[in-house]
């Protein structure tokens, strides 16, 4: 899966089987692994303090993240909603995530 086209060619990305696999790969790297999934340990977008290098898992809506990754993640992050809907398409989860996940890094004296 790529980003954006041509992004596959500087964005390091590889492919499993099963999502654990490569989860437990990156944590064994020392990467700092986030989940997006609702826990009782969950934190707002906001209030994540990133480590780099990372990895930002996201599950299906259906069965959302994986007990095994959630069990080695360093953090669990949920997007707070209004209203009767609990959960957000992956591309907008992913959107609002990475946005917090650099915000860190904005220069924001240029805006």
């Amino acid at each position: 899966m790529q980003a954006a086209q041509g992004t596959q060619h500087w964005v390091p990305w590889s492919e499993r089987q099963h999502a654990g696999e490569a989860v437990a790969e990156a944590k064994a790297l020392g990467t700092w692994i986030v989940v997006a999934e609702q826990t009782t340990a969950s934190v707002r977008p906001e209030q994540l303090v990133p480590v780099f290098p990372a990895c930002l898992v996201m599950g299906g809506e259906r069965n959302g993240v994986s007990p095994e990754a959630i069990e080695i993640a360093d953090a669990a992050v949920a997007i707070p909603m209004l209203g009767m809907a609990n959960s957000l398409n992956v591309a907008t989860t992913a959107a609002i995530l990475l946005y917090w996940l650099s915000a860190p890094f904005e220069d924001r004296t240029q805006i």
